[in-house]
């Protein structure tokens, strides 16, 4: 096996050679100019090949994911945009403060960056792939998102996209003053070398994953505490709405990997947002219902989504569930709230706002959820990374009005949420984008799983069934990672 694995990565060498000895009349220009500009300008320049190819194996290449590569994957809900970049050529993070500091470093690059599209399809490549933490006062020093901190996008060195029927490969290079066309040209070679090694078939044998321990973090009598003060508060005129969340943590015989626990994770939760961002040896995925905001050219795509059942075993079972939904007055209001808030802060930012009235049934394989699609026109001179960071969070994670319901959500849940409910998304060269909200979801490093789920408290919630609700929001990674359905700390 060894021997075929090795055969394969030299064949897959020899591929890139030969490849980029045809391109190589489109290629050199591209590597002489950003060389001489890096020379010139004493900057640092964005080298970015584009290039179609014939296929990719999405699954193959997550399997073959390196333990030790930072890696982001994503996928859209009816599959016509899926992308997985690896390893990493740049990082935007909470050192250039905020939103629109991510965006005018994104900007700066772009703009004397040197982009060879072979297809010239205006395909909007390079891009940013990254999020922001749910509450960006919340400390992450000590904690499993550390080095996330409180905003992370990364550039990738590679890149395989599928856009409807386009597959392509990005190759993203930072040209430094002192590189030489040799240097690049020979970085190139071995990132498309690697790019093929992981899109091939590889047989790889680990040990079987067994679960060795599931806790709560939070008992059910401190669950019962944390809701009735939420209450209480609600009663009291503080806030409408507060969204509350719980965890779990999961240890394992052996360390997870990432790349495999994704590719699992496709075949399991079809029309999602399935997205995995990682980053120095912490890992974030999920599968998530929730478009927090969508761009393309100016037109905004939202969508309230809030209010939660079962989604059945059966059809029967299904149609019962969502037709229950639909006419329960405490889901409804939860419904109306998110909608209401999401529509006033678009108002604000946007033009020719249309939404339906009427919510619709939004339905998975574990949940079904009320859902409002939403879409707007944006305002001139609004940047898409600063609306998204505006947008959060919605009612639907935070709850109403929202920086008194973050506030106390800080002061009141013993765990920090990180990015759990928070932006997920991309962000390209054309300034769109989107984001999704990131639930359904879990962290994880080398042998412990963390499991986020939260529900919507209103005044007539009942703490016992917030529980279960949020127990059946857990099912999609308890699955994916082989645990149970019966919702009990077991130590």
């Amino acid at each position: 096996m060894r021997s075929n694995s090795f055969s394969l990565f030299i064949w897959s060498i020899y591929i890139g050679a030969i490849y980029l000895m045809k391109l190589a009349n489109k290629v050199t220009e591209s590597i002489k100019q950003a060389v001489e500009q890096a020379r010139k300008t004493e900057n640092a320049v964005l080298l970015s090949i584009i290039t179609p190819i014939e296929e990719i194996n999405f699954p193959k290449v997550l399997i073959n994911l390196p333990q030790t590569e930072d890696a982001f994957y994503w996928q859209t809900p009816d599959d016509s945009l899926e992308f997985t970049g690896i390893k990493t050529a740049a990082v935007f993070n909470e050192k250039m403060m905020s939103a629109t500091g991510v965006q005018q470093e994104w900007s700066q690059l772009l703009k004397d960056a040197v982009i060879s599209d072979q297809d010239k399809a205006n395909s909007g490549l390079p891009l940013l792939f990254g999020g922001f933490s749910f509450d960006d006062k919340a400390e992450t020093t000590g904690t499993i998102w550390s080095v996330f901190g409180k905003q992370l996008f990364l550039l990738p060195e590679l890149m395989f996209m599928r856009k409807e029927k386009l597959n392509t490969l990005t190759i993203n290079c930072i040209v430094q003053a002192d590189d030489t066309f040799m240097s690049i040209e020979k970085k190139l070679n071995n990132s498309y070398a690697q790019a093929m090694t992981l899109n091939i078939t590889s047989e790889k044998e680990r040990t079987p994953l067994i679960i060795k321990k599931i806790e709560d973090l939070i008992t059910p009598t401190d669950w019962d505490k944390m809701l009735n003060k939420g209450i209480e508060h609600i009663e009291a005129g503080v806030f409408m709405k507060v969204v509350l969340a719980r965890q779990k943590e999961i240890v394992f015989n052996r360390s997870l990997h990432i790349g495999e626990l994704m590719a699992a994770l496709l075949l399991q939760q079809p029309n999602c947002y399935r997205y995995l961002l990682r980053y120095q040896g912490t890992s974030f995925l999920g599968a998530s219902p929730e478009r927090l905001l969508y761009k393309e050219g100016q037109s905004i795509y939202s969508a309230g989504v809030a209010g939660s059942i079962a989604a059945g075993k059966t059809e029967e079972q299904r149609q019962m569930y969502a037709d229950e939904l639909l006419a329960d007055p405490k889901n409804l209001h939860e419904h109306e709230i998110v909608v209401s808030m999401i529509t006033n802060k678009l108002a604000g930012l946007c033009h020719d706002l249309n939404y339906s009235s009427q919510p619709q049934i939004l339905s998975n394989r574990d949940i079904q959820h009320l859902y409002t699609p939403i879409k707007a026109e944006l305002n001139s001179g609004m940047s898409f990374l600063t609306l998204v960071k505006q947008m959060h969070p919605t009612p639907a994670l935070g709850g109403f009005p929202s920086k008194k319901t973050v506030e106390w959500i800080a002061k009141e849940e013993p765990l920090i949420r990180g990015f759990f409910g928070a932006p997920i998304g991309w962000y390209d060269s054309n300034e769109n984008g989107e984001f999704a909200v990131g639930i359904r979801s879990l962290a994880a490093q080398e042998k412990t799983a963390r499991l986020f789920a939260g529900c919507g408290i209103v005044a007539d919630s009942v703490p016992e069934n917030e529980w279960h609700e949020t127990a059946m929001k857990f099912q999609p990674m308890l699955r994916l990672l082989g645990g149970t359905d019966n919702d009990t700390a077991s130590n």
